[in-house]
């Protein structure tokens, strides 16, 4: 990783659901965010040799990741979702960022989430690869290289902004 952490970037807003009901905004950081507000959910950046892990849930391909269990921590969080998505483990995680999450309006999209959260993006290696068995919650398990993922990515608009950070700090073996 590069020093690029150690500085704060806010990057341009963005609206979730088709209602645009909730605001999320990306925060180049490698502190964890006020512990007032909620941690929802934690994504990873699982990198293996020039390549990156993606999963393909229902609504298409996108960064391992889920929601933080009850009890469990942010980096467990991490650790669970890349065996239960992609049947890989992972090294060192290392925060890159957060998305700071606010409900516009209430809506459908959004009405059992609450009213302000946080979402963690980590990067990490994979240090093991195993077999992956589709499930009831993902299909597919790619190693896509770069250039392969916003083309592929469920929500490209959306992404393309936090992926272009991620890409300029991964440094690949």
């Amino acid at each position: 990783m590069s020093n690029h952490l150690n500085q704060i970037d806010h990057f341009n807003p963005v609206f979730w659901g088709d209602d645009h009901s909730t605001k999320a905004t990306f925060i180049a950081s490698s502190v964890l965010p006020a512990s007032n507000v909620f941690v929802s959910a934690c994504f990873v950046c699982a990198t293996y040799k020039d390549t990156i892990v993606m999963s393909k849930p229902a609504r298409g391909w996108g960064l391992i990741g889920g929601h933080v269990e009850i009890s469990e921590t942010p980096e467990e969080c991490a650790r669970r979702e890349a065996m239960e998505e992609a049947a890989v483990t992972l090294g060192d995680l290392t925060l890159v960022g957060y998305w700071y999450i606010e409900k516009v309006i209430e809506s459908e999209f959004n009405k059992k989430y609450p009213s302000e959260a946080y979402q963690l993006l980590y990067c990490s290696n994979v240090t093991k690869i195993l077999d992956f068995t589709p499930n009831n919650e993902i299909s597919e398990r790619a190693f896509m290289h770069p250039d392969e993922i916003l083309s592929k990515h469920h929500n490209r608009q959306n992404f393309q902004e936090v992926f272009d950070y991620l890409m300029r700090i991964i440094k690949y073996s």
